[in-house]
């Protein structure tokens, strides 16, 4: 789903649809986003990951390959969307600020 937003219905949508999971196997999910082999994908992946850390009990060890495997350069969540962003740097991905929903982030057009 995070590798084709428009396909499953937009960011908004895929973000609403994985908000409401209670389990999942983040180390397997985290191994087929770095599998694919697109370094935004993985960011995508590896973002909603650590943002949902608690409530899926994800490992903090689990995020470490995807982290070397994410993109070189600043990736847009969104591709087809603009819109002011926000860097999360650990990422290299620029979101929306209504998914990041704290400081830790910086405002960019």
């Amino acid at each position: 789903m995070f590798a084709r937003l428009h396909l499953a219905g937009g960011r908004d949508e895929v973000w609403a649809s994985l908000d409401g999971l209670a389990r999942l196997d983040a180390s397997l999910v985290a191994q087929y986003a770095v599998r694919l082999g697109h370094p935004s994908t993985v960011a995508r992946v590896s973002f909603f990951l650590d943002r949902h850390r608690d409530v899926l009990d994800v490992d903090p060890a689990v995020l470490d390959r995807p982290r070397a495997a994410g993109p070189a350069h600043p990736a847009r969540f969104d591709p087809d969307v603009r819109e002011t962003v926000r860097l999360v740097a650990e990422w290299n991905l620029l979101v929306p600020p209504t998914f990041t929903g704290d400081a830790l982030s910086e405002d960019l057009a």
